[in-house]
C-alpha cells in the first residue's frame, strides 16, 4: 500500500478500519446485529458528510477561516523565533526542552 507521502491514498486504510472493527465486534458476539447495522451506519455518516459539511462551512466562512489561520501562523513563528533568541541566549533550558535544542540547530 502507498503511503500519503508519495502520492498514494493513505486515508481509505483508516476508512475501512473502522468496518473492521465493527464486523469483528459482530462476529465475536460483542455487537448484535441492531448495534452493528448502528456502528456501520455512523462509520457510514462520518465518512460521506465530512466532504459536503466542509464544503458549504468554507464556502460561507472561509475568509474568516483564513484569516485566523494567517494570525495564527504569524503568532506562531513569533512565538518560535522568540523561543530561538532565548535558547541562543542560553535563557531556555534546551535539556527540559529538546524541542528548543532542535530549533536551534536550524
Amino acid at each position: 500500500m502507498a503511503s500519503t507521502l508519495d502520492g498514494g491514498h493513505g486515508d481509505d486504510a483508516t476508512r475501512g478500519s473502522g468496518l473492521d472493527f465493527a464486523e469483528l465486534g459482530r462476529v465475536s458476539g460483542i455487537f448484535n446485529n441492531e448495534i452493528y447495522a448502528g456502528v456501520v451506519i455512523v462509520i457510514a455518516l462520518t465518512i460521506l458528510l465530512p466532504p459536503f459539511v466542509m464544503k458549504c462551512y468554507f464556502g460561507r466562512y472561509g475568509q474568516i477561516v483564513a484569516w485566523w489561520a494567517r494570525r495564527l501562523k504569524v503568532m506562531c513563528l513569533r512565538l518560535s523565533s522568540r523561543i530561538i533568541n532565548q535558547a541562543r541566549a542560553g535563557q531556555w533550558p534546551t535539556a527540559a526542552y529538546p524541542c528548543a535544542a532542535l530549533l536551534i540547530q536550524q
